[in-house]
């Protein structure tokens, strides 16, 4: 549907006006004050020899000509793609209707900030993704095919880049040694596309922000959204050491029975080690207060 650049014959006399036969369909013939000129738009490619032959005289002339019509360039629509900051994507292959061995797909980027130049030619080279925000950057891509000098119909998709996925959380140790009440409490999550999941292993992964009953030890979160962001933190969970505690001692009682019913018998725990540190004590394994001392 390009128009081509007119083509123009003198016609001399005696011969008064001209005729073409074999053009294309939307090109057509026109003859003015001596001269026969040919012009349009293609609506069809191919080669085609046509053929004008003047009129109005007894001897008629004819000259031939070949015009050459081109397939207008095509190219195929193209998925939007999705990335993470400082993820890598991959190379963005173009494809499409190009007769030209010498054609190429021409495009723009319309937001550079993503770490992708603003225009290049051929398919679109894998990148790195930037973005140190904290929202979402879209960026247009318009891709263009070229034929033999012909520009198709372009084509547009979007390159999203979402930021990086940051997780809080709170770790509280285990309440004593051996024990499993280990707890892993998600406080908040943010950056990627908002719809985040959870694992321990990096294959089960849960909507959950909280993992539950673990013993100590070293553990692994990794976090995703439902597109291609993800991350990982490794922590401990602590655990105390077992509780122990040395001989307690005592001292016995000055007379048996007391002295007037008053007993001066004395027992005081041994030193504790372990634990979590907050010790209290008992003689009844019910009733326990935190001193030391037993009179």
């Amino acid at each position: 549907n390009t128009t081509v650049n007119s083509i123009q014959f003198d016609i001399t006399a005696p011969a008064t006006g001209a005729s073409v036969t074999g053009l294309p369909s939307g090109l057509s013939g026109n003859y003015s004050n001596n001269k026969f000129t040919i012009s349009g738009s293609p609506t069809v490619s191919g080669t085609f020899e046509y053929t004008v032959t003047t009129t109005g005289s007894c001897v008629q002339k004819s000259q031939k000509g070949i015009i050459i019509v081109y397939a207008k360039p095509e190219v195929e629509a193209i998925e939007d793609v999705v990335g993470c900051n400082d993820f890598d994507i991959d190379e963005i292959n173009f494809s499409g209707n190009i007769d030209d061995p010498n054609g190429y797909f021409e495009w723009t980027n319309d937001n550079v900030s993503i770490g992708l130049p603003a225009s290049g030619n051929g398919n679109i080279p894998a990148f790195t993704a930037t973005n140190p925000g904290s929202t979402s950057v879209i960026a247009k891509i318009t891709v263009t095919p070229i034929s033999y000098g012909c520009l198709g119909n372009s084509k547009t998709f979007e390159i999203k880049v979402n930021p990086t996925i940051n997780v809080g959380y709170e770790i509280p140790p285990v309440s004593c040694n051996g024990s499993g009440d280990g707890k892993i409490e998600i406080t908040n999550t943010s950056g990627g596309n908002a719809n985040y999941r959870y694992s321990l292993d990096g294959t089960n992964f849960v909507t959950s922000t909280n993992f539950k009953n673990l013993a100590g030890g070293i553990y692994t979160l990794y976090v995703k959204d439902t597109e291609v962001c993800e991350t990982s933190y490794e922590f401990t969970i602590d655990e105390p050491e077992e509780l122990s505690v040395t001989a307690p001692t005592s001292t016995s009682e000055s007379c048996y029975g007391g002295v007037n019913n008053v007993h001066d018998g004395a027992i005081t725990a041994g030193i504790p080690t372990g634990g979590n540190g907050d010790y209290s004590y008992s003689l009844d394994n019910t009733n326990f207060q935190s001193s030391p001392n037993f009179t």
